[in-house]
């Protein structure tokens, strides 16, 4: 079990022997806050029930930097309120890790001990084992209820509490899924149309090509080239410009992927395959007739 403030507050902190200010984040946390989330300690060590941590702070890596501290652990860190400056000391540095969704770079962060408040806190956080059922809530309400009456129970998970900030971005990916199926399954009946349109047209010079000795896979090769052509053009051209745009997206957030061109091969193959399929299916179709019906064909 967890005690914490949610509250994070942008202040002015600076090393005991630097001048200048710099603008840090601070959260509020009860002792072993960094052991329950796993947070890795990189030096010193985390708030523990053993020890009067009430003037002491946590500084993660982006802190430690910006502050240009050297070895942090032990050293003196001034915060600069309205009612004057208070001394703290770095008791230990933690591993990076984001307190914001991924849009934003990690920022630098300052996590104090709630002895300082003397114990106040905002939330609890637990952590349950994944076999966990209602009934383990039922017990932590009962306990809730007994300790404070006065107080609504109300709980929250923290992954659904991470997953909600990604709302936006699994509501835009369910449009354009819809949107791409939607898109393939037009131009594929768009596709198939005009490839039967084509054989139409091209009845008699199969009945011909074939009457001379053409087999079903040279016909195929013969009559789908255009199409492949086509196709091809229209990969090349739409490649570069979705992936373009896939970059501009994920311009946005500072910890994203890197787009490498394999990313596209797979979905480039799959249109290929299967506007070939809508053309190959009318190919044999009308190349698998019998010469003297497609001649007799009036066009």
């Amino acid at each position: 079990m967890q005690c914490f403030n949610s509250f994070i507050y942008a202040e002015q902190y600076q090393g005991f022997q630097r001048q200048e200010p710099v603008h840090l984040h601070r959260i509020t946390v009860g002792d072993g806050y960094t052991e329950l989330l796993d947070i890795p300690m990189m030096q010193g060590r985390g708030f523990s029930v053993l020890e009067n941590d009430s003037m002491a702070v946590l500084l993660n890596e982006a802190a430690v930097q910006s502050l240009g501290l050297e070895d942090p652990v032990g050293q003196a860190l001034v915060r600069i309120t309205e009612d004057g400056q208070e001394i703290f000391h770095v008791k230990g540095v933690i591993q990076d890790f984001h307190f914001e969704a991924l849009d934003h770079q990690i920022k630098p962060l300052v996590i104090q001990s709630n002895e300082y408040y003397r114990g106040r806190m905002s939330y609890l956080l637990l952590k349950l084992i994944p076999t966990s059922s209602a009934q383990t809530l039922s017990q932590i309400e009962e306990l809730w209820e007994h300790f404070m009456p006065d107080k609504p129970f109300a709980y929250r998970f923290l992954d659904e509490n991470l997953q909600a900030q990604y709302e936006q971005e699994k509501r835009l990916g369910y449009v354009f899924g819809i949107y791409t199926l939607l898109s393939l399954f037009i131009c594929g009946m768009g596709l198939f149309s005009l490839a039967a349109f084509h054989m139409q047209i091209r009845q008699k010079e199969v009945g011909i090509r074939k009457i001379v000795g053409a087999s079903v896979v040279s016909l195929l090769h013969l009559l789908s080239r255009t199409y492949t052509r086509l196709i091809g053009w229209a990969l090349l051209l739409a490649i570069p410009i979705s992936g373009r745009l896939a970059q501009y997206w994920l311009d946005a957030f500072a910890t994203r992927l890197e787009l490498h061109w394999s990313l596209f091969l797979m979905p480039g193959l799959a249109v290929l395959v299967l506007s070939y399929g809508c053309i190959a299916y009318q190919i044999i179709r009308l190349a698998k007739k019998s010469p003297v019906e497609a001649l007799s064909v009036n066009n």
